[in-house]
C-alpha cells in the first residue's frame, strides 16, 4: 500500500522515490522481523527500479544491529540505496539533499503537509 500512494504521489517524469523511516520510539514492543524482512523483498524484488533512497533516521543499536545481520543476504543495488543518518547534525542535510523541500514533511523542516492513511481520498478509477 505504501508503495503505491507512493506512486501516485510522484510528478510526471519522475520514476523513483525516497522513503524517510524515522525509527524514533521504536521498541520490541513494535518489533516484527517477518514484516520487515517481507517489505525488503517486496522492495527488492517487485520495486527495484523505482525505489531511490531509504533513509533511516533515529535508529536504534538493535536494528543496526539486525541489518548487519541481514546485510550479506541483500542485493548489493539495494544495500547501496539505504542510508543510515547517524545523528541530528546531518540530518537536515541529508534529507534536503535527496528529498525536494516541497516533498519533505514539515516535521523535517519541509513543506509538505502530512496527512492520515484515512485522510486520503482513493485514486480516481480510469474507466
Amino acid at each position: 500500500m505504501c508503495v503505491l500512494l507512493c506512486r501516485d504521489r510522484l510528478r510526471t517524469g519522475q520514476e523513483k522515490f525516497a522513503v524517510v523511516g524515522d525509527l524514533r520510539g521504536w521498541g520490541y514492543a513494535n518489533c516484527d522481523i517477518r514484516a520487515y524482512v517481507a517489505a525488503l523483498d517486496i522492495m527488492q524484488s517487485c520495486y527495484p527500479e523505482r525505489l531511490g533512497r531509504v533513509l533511516l533516521i533515529h535508529v536504534p543499536y538493535v536494528i543496526m544491529a539486525a541489518w548487519k545481520m541481514l546485510y550479506p543476504f541483500i542485493d548489493d543495488k539495494t544495500k547501496e540505496k539505504f542510508v543510515f543518518v547517524a545523528g541530528s547534525w546531518d540530518l537536515d542535510a541529508t534529507l534536503r539533499d535527496s528529498i525536494d523541500e516541497s516533498q519533505l514533511p514539515k516535521e523535517y523542516e519541509g513543506r509538505l503537509e502530512l496527512r492520515g492513511y484515512n485522510d486520503l481520498s482513493p485514486p480516481s478509477s480510469s474507466n
